[in-house]
């Protein structure tokens, strides 16, 4: 979903980490439904593999939700290995 990529990209570039991983992703949690927080944590990982994040404290619950989709992924190790080091 293009407005999602859209609107992370929106928070990386201004570097607004709250807004993102609060705001932002509740709003697709809680509105969005299933589906679209699936999409949402689908477009954060292109961010995270490019380093976008390097520079941020990810919430426990963005890392939770990318573990549990690394292991029913299995893969894609680089996702896991960008989560457990702070430098690409």
């Amino acid at each position: 979903m293009k407005i999602v990529r859209i609107a992370i990209e929106f928070c990386v570039e201004l570097k607004d980490c709250d807004f993102l991983f609060k705001d932002l992703c509740w709003l697709f949690q809680d509105y969005g439904g299933e589906e679209t927080e699936r999409i949402f944590v689908n477009e954060l990982e292109t961010f995270i593999l490019a380093g976008k994040f390097t520079e941020w404290e990810l919430p426990p619950e963005v890392i939770d939700a990318f573990v549990h989709r690394y292991y029913l992924h299995a893969d894609k190790p680089d996702l896991s290995q960008n989560l457990a080091s702070p430098y690409p």
